[in-house]
């Protein structure tokens, strides 16, 4: 499985964030712009790429609010899902896969680490994009169209968890905030970047979705 960090992207994908919702007139572009020029990256196309099987996103609360909620659509967008929601509410009510042939690329696998902030003030967020996820993993599609399925059933066959093997979303354990990079830093307590890695690794390791305790 190859991993890439895609930073930058902001303004591809928005919509209007609130509390119970994830709608607005910009979510639009998830039909327009979104399907098949998701990302701009040092001002060439994705075409010009190559195939990306995974991406890896940072949330953070703040951000979210700031920009509208362009960086969940982002998510929605590589995944290749599109929000149902209530015209009249602008509440969303589901989700649904956008056709291949209408994404006109692969579904992208996308692991999301979210911050403390974020976690605490967008538990229904979570929710919509772990079964966004589980959506995608249970298309009946070939793995070279979709990177989500194929890697799911990887990790299946590696461990024999279905729930693991479809968690995307990490984060701090509940009740603490931050990388845990600055205590370690303050404290002198590390030697190489490797120790630094790991505690980044160790305090971002808590998986979150439905039904993860």
């Amino acid at each position: 499985m190859k991993h890439y960090l895609i930073a930058g992207v902001g303004g591809v994908l928005a919509g209007a964030l609130l509390t119970t919702q994830i709608a607005g007139p910009l979510v639009a572009l998830l039909g327009i712009r979104g399907r098949k020029d998701v990302l701009v990256f040092a001002g060439s196309s994705m075409a010009n790429l190559g195939i990306i099987a995974s991406v890896g996103l940072s949330m953070w609360g703040t951000s979210a609010m700031r920009t509208s909620g362009d960086d969940i659509g982002e998510v929605l967008a590589l995944l290749g899902v599109t929000p149902v929601w209530d015209e009249q509410s602008r509440r969303v009510t589901g989700l649904e896969p956008i056709p291949l042939a209408e994404l006109g690329r692969p579904r992208i696998d996308v692991t999301v680490r979210i911050s403390g902030f974020f976690r605490d003030a967008f538990p229904h967020v979570i929710a919509l994009i772990d079964d966004a996820v589980a959506l995608v993993a249970g298309l009946d599609e070939s793995p070279e169209d979709n990177h989500v399925r194929a890697h799911t059933i990887a990790d299946l066959a590696e461990h024999g968890d279905e729930r693991r093997s479809r968690t995307r979303i990490f984060g701090s354990k509940p009740g603490s905030y931050g990388a845990g990079i600055l205590q370690v830093v303050e404290s002198g307590n590390w030697r190489s970047d490797d120790d630094l890695a790991q505690v980044y690794t160790a305090w971002g390791g808590y998986a979150y979705g439905r039904d993860l305790d």
